[in-house]
């Protein structure tokens, strides 16, 4: 079962580690995150049944206010569940729960207003929103002006009461559903020359061995987003042609 490392790694550290995991998929962050407001200086690593690191997330305390973000899995964790939850879950005992949570909600597939929405959901607020006046009062001018000057519409804040932690007011818990609409936006279904296929934009290959029908396709897209890995149920029957003796042969032999 996947788990969360107890140990809280430095930023170097984990990327050496996330590394020394996964060669062929090596972490990434922009270089205009690792240093200034967004810099992330404590970081957790949750691992696979293997031992290999497959999540991370982090947070940065400072004065006024704390930093949260980072999240981040790699190939292999996009195809598990509960990274978010399970690092959250680590991580929020951690947090000074006087301290107001400042985090941008930017996805680098573009779609920050979903995002956002999910955010909402869980105690955010962000500039175009009423109680976001209220909360921006939490945290020194600026802060709120440096923030405000680099995300002026996903900048997010969010009181860090201790009986949040009852209600699940998380950052990241809307991730695991953000990695499902991944999931989905990865996979497309397309019309292949025997029927329709389940196509893995990633590598431009089907997911599907035999030729769907549109529905089998849809129902197949559906599996993939609530995280199954076993698609072979969805796959379409092949009829086989019954075997018919060969009358003409038994009537030569008098049979």
């Amino acid at each position: 079962m996947p788990k969360v490392l107890p140990a809280v790694f430095s930023y170097e550290g984990m990327k050496e580690k996330w590394n020394e995991d996964n060669p062929d998929d090596p972490y990434t962050r922009r270089a205009d995150l690792e240093t200034g407001r967004y810099a992330l200086d404590k970081w957790l690593i949750r691992l696979d049944d293997e031992g290999k690191t497959i999540a991370t997330i982090a947070w940065k305390e400072h004065p006024n206010h704390t930093v949260v973000g980072g999240l981040l899995a790699t190939k292999r964790g996009e195809e598990l569940q509960g990274n978010s939850g399970d690092l959250i879950g680590t991580r929020q005992p951690q947090l000074p729960p006087s301290k107001p949570l400042v985090s941008a909600f930017e996805h680098k597939g573009g779609d920050n207003e979903r995002w956002m929405a999910g955010g909402r959901s869980k105690g955010w607020a962000f500039p175009n929103d009423a109680k976001f006046q209220e909360y921006s009062q939490l945290i020194p001018q600026e802060v709120l002006n440096d923030w405000l000057s680099k995300y002026p519409t996903n900048m997010g804040i969010r009181p860090n009461n201790p009986e949040d932690m009852a209600k699940g007011y998380y950052l990241d818990d809307i991730m695991d559903d953000w990695f499902n609409v991944v999931k989905s936006e990865r996979y497309s279904r397309a019309l292949g020359e025997k029927g329709y296929d389940v196509i893995d934009s990633r590598t431009g290959k089907r997911v599907n061995k035999t030729a769907l029908s549109k529905s089998r396709a849809d129902v197949m897209l559906e599996a993939i987003k609530r995280g199954e890995t076993d698609l072979t149920q969805y796959e379409t029957k092949v009829k086989r042609k019954a075997k018919h003796s060969n009358w003409k042969n038994i009537l030569q032999r008098g049979d």
